[in-house]
């Protein structure tokens, strides 16, 4: 499995700390230890930076319905990445050497993961094919914990709706009694295509009768177990995409697009992955699933022929009282939204995006088929939220202001304005937005527009700015770092720009080392660092009286979470992994006022207080959201 993949031994990283003492005068000061400690971070920082543009490169090349994973996979990498580089540094002798010895660590790894990703970056370039290259490895990646303990009857969840049974997961699976705590289903008896699945979860029926285990199988296929309830002890129901109906239904789409597009002379289709994962229970007889299948043609030596077909199926699954189930509606999942959704339509319970101020949120609907405005005050009332792809979305590809009258789509770079009553639609005209704003970038910043990339970085207070990243796609064959910069869109003014302060902002990363020059963070939750720009606000913020006592309702807030996160980590045992997190936390405070002071020189004399502390609200306030999140 991924972590496995990337697992080192923490003896391992003594012997390479070992041979660098071996190569020194044979005595360590205390400056020559602190000096090797900056040694290591700074090059710690370099490759991490290279990392989060080489991660962007990939995550944009892959098709819609593999971005989430992408995203989770990282997530979790990086977690075990820390965690291993915290064990390392027990490796040291010395207590003063450990900062080093984590660091050195750190950065083997993220330099081993850059090559993985542009690998894939790589495949994806020249095979031209949506999935067969990139999305192999993400399945094989471990999810973060969060994302297996769902508690939702329809979701992946731990213990089943009527509290009965409880469901442990891992390389030993098991489903327990709650009561008794006796084993009713070993998975890995009932698995017959290799290992369990290191993220595997478990999917309750509404009446928890009968449940959906993901997966069974290792390498290319993955699948979904069935069971139901019978007589008091569970039955493993016939298997989905098991050579079936299902296997069958996405080959003959591949073997259409085979077809259509042509297959390279003397070649044939080989299977890239299989897979069967459930999304959801519509009720307690009907699940839908989301079948997978990708393959690459290759030449009748084996080499790989560079033509490459995919398909993604979304299939509704009806069960008699006998637990026998067939298809009853299957989709080709397009990437688009349907042109004419129905209310009608249930939706799903997965809450995509909740807004601001809690007034509305995004839901798709059961079938996938289309996004949904769902005002909180009345769920009758929703909307459509009209030519937004609904494959696979997630709470960060959506950015709503403050007053809730805006919305930007990071996934298709689209801009929506609520005119009243949660109807949101494109602002002006579809992608109005991102052509203006590849205009601005191109004559501004010079930048290749074919190359530009970009996504929100955050609205200011009073919803009068959206600041937006843009950045030049990384290429696998790039020796240089991708260009970052930072432009404001003007909600009153309909036009983007720069202020004073985003020109200095944008004129220190226009360096070799950019992360060298401008402080940045990474906020809990989200897999890359953020540089820390202030979205300037056009009016003035709340007064001292009120944004004083907010920041330090906020900065305790921050610091409650953090201090149980650290707590939950010690009662596992792992004194080495607390006291990294720890140092972690205070470098990220420290970011955040070392931001605070390039910002304040451009805010206006009789506001520079409240700006400062505007700005230290904003940016506590994320760190608290991703606090709270699981």
């Amino acid at each position: 499995m991924f972590v496995k993949k990337i697992a080192h031994t923490s003896a391992t990283w003594a012997r390479r700390f070992a041979a660098l003492v071996l190569l020194s005068t044979g005595v360590w000061a205390v400056n020559g230890t602190v000096t090797l400690e900056k040694k290591a971070r700074a090059e710690f920082v370099q490759v991490d930076a290279e990392l989060n543009k080489t991660y962007q490169a990939v995550l944009k090349k892959l098709p819609g319905a593999e971005t989430q994973k992408l995203k989770e996979a990282q997530r979790a990498w990086i977690a075990s990445r820390d965690a291993e580089a915290a064990r390392a540094a027990k490796g040291a002798e010395s207590g003063s050497m450990a900062p080093a010895l984590r660091y050195e660590a750190m950065t083997d790894l993220t330099q081993k993961r850059i090559k993985e990703l542009k690998a894939m970056l790589d495949q994806g370039a020249d095979s031209g094919a949506k999935a067969s290259s990139t999305a192999e490895p993400v399945r094989e990646q471990s999810l973060s914990e969060s994302e297996t303990e769902r508690t939702s009857s329809s979701t992946a969840s731990t213990v089943s709706p009527d509290k009965k049974w409880e469901y442990s997961g891992g390389d030993n699976a098991k489903l327990t009694k709650v009561d008794s705590g006796e084993v009713a289903v070993d998975f890995s008896d009932g698995c017959n295509l290799g290992a369990l699945s290191e993220n595997s979860k478990l999917y309750w029926a509404p009446d928890s009768k009968r449940f959906a285990f993901y997966a069974c199988g290792s390498g290319k296929e993955h699948l979904t177990l069935l069971y139901q309830l019978s007589d008091g002890s569970w039955k493993p129901l016939t298997t989905p995409g098991d050579g079936d109906e299902l296997f069958e239904r996405a080959g003959n789409v591949i073997d259409a697009q085979s077809k259509r597009k042509g297959m390279p002379k003397k070649s044939f289709l080989h299977m890239n992955f299989w897979t069967v994962e459930p999304t959801h229970w519509l009720d307690s007889n009907t699940l839908v699933v989301h079948a997978s299948m990708a393959e690459t043609a290759h030449k009748s030596d084996g080499e790989y022929a560079g033509a490459g077909f995919s398909t993604d199926l979304l299939c509704t699954l009806k069960f008699d009282e006998a637990g026998n189930w067939k298809v009853v509606n299957t989709r080709e999942m397009t990437g688009k939204a349907a042109e004419s959704p129905s209310k009608s339509s249930p939706l799903a319970d997965k809450v995509l995006y909740q807004s601001p101020g809690g007034s509305y949120r995004i839901q798709a609907s059961a079938d996938g088929r289309a996004l949904w405005i769902v005002p909180a005050s009345d769920p009758n009332r929703r909307k459509p939220l009209l030519g937004a792809d609904p494959d696979n979305r997630s709470p960060e590809e959506f950015s709503g202001s403050p007053d809730e009258t805006w919305l930007f789509d990071n996934r298709q770079h689209e801009l929506y304005r609520n005119p009243g009553e949660f109807a949101f639609s494109v602002f002006n005209r579809k992608q109005w937005f991102w052509k203006n704003a590849l205009d601005y970038a191109s004559k501004e910043f010079h930048l290749p527009r074919k190359e530009i990339d970009g996504d929100s970085a955050g609205w200011s207070f009073d919803s009068a700015r959206l600041l937006i990243t843009l950045m030049t796609n990384l290429r696998a064959s790039d020796e240089a770092a991708p260009e970052t910069r930072f432009v404001y869109f003007n909600t009153r003014t309909k036009a983007f720009e720069q202020t004073l302060y985003l020109r200095m902002v944008n004129s220190k990363l226009h360096t070799k080392k950019p992360w060298e020059t401008f402080p940045s963070n990474r906020f809990t939750g989200e897999p890359v660092d953020r540089y820390l720009v202030y979205v300037e606000p056009i009016e003035p913020p709340p007064s001292e009286a009120i944004l004083k006592p907010r920041f330090t309702a906020l900065d305790e807030e921050m610091n409650t979470l953090r201090e149980k996160r650290l707590a939950d980590l010690a009662r596992r045992g792992d004194n080495s992994i607390v006291e990294f997190n720890r140092s972690e936390n205070d470098k990220w405070n420290k970011a955040r006022d070392e931001a605070v002071q390039l910002y304040l020189p451009f805010a206006p004399k009789d506001q520079q207080e409240i700006q400062k502390l505007q700005f230290l609200c904003d940016v506590t306030q994320k760190e608290v959201n991703g606090l709270k999140e699981p």
